[in-house]
């Protein structure tokens, strides 16, 4: 192997890719206090773990010389480093809020029947007389009923007619 006397290339250090106005010992100050008020001005990556993160970001502050700041998340994407797991800097606000409100609600609107079935179970006061069998398994497939889909389907009916009859009896007060 042959020497050369002419210094390695090291990988530029670009703190800020050009136009964020701010200089780099402004945005470290942010990162350690974890300051919200910078979140979306710029991101932080760290080249030891090869991720990249909001100035809020909850993970452990990395040290100063492992940390080139972008000013977009895009910029350090493109330079090869990954989105936290942790703070999500891609999307606005952390996790995508919409998105998530969509899968609750459509989780919500697939189970109403277990919920119904859950709260038969829970105010039944003969519950050692005539038990509520478990309607979820463990593995979180629908379970069976001891007496029957064609049972449960009339209880829940009965259920959703007592629960009208007490809201119309209370809207007549």
């Amino acid at each position: 192997m042959m020497r050369t006397s002419e210094p390695m290339a090291r990988e530029p250090k670009a703190d800020f890719a050009a136009g964020t106005g701010m200089d780099p010992e402004t945005a470290w100050a942010a990162v350690l206090s974890r300051d919200a008020r910078f979140d979306g001005r710029f991101v932080y990556a760290v080249r030891s773990t090869g991720v990249f993160c909001r100035p809020n970001c909850p993970s452990r502050r990395p040290g100063r010389a492992q940390v080139s700041f972008f000013d977009e998340a895009q910029a350090a994407r493109a330079a090869g480093f990954r989105a936290c797991r942790r703070c999500h800097p891609e999307t606005q606000g952390g996790l995508p809020a919409r998105s998530a409100v969509e899968r609750v609600r459509a989780h919500i609107d697939r189970h109403l029947d277990e919920r119904a079935v859950a709260r038969a179970c829970a105010s039944n006061r003969v519950a050692l007389l005539i038990p509520c069998h478990r309607v979820v398994r463990g593995d979180g497939s629908r379970g069976g009923y001891r007496w029957g889909v064609g049972r449960k389907q009339r209880l829940l009916a009965l259920e959703k007619d007592q629960q009208d009859r007490a809201e119309s009896a209370r809207g007549r007060r």
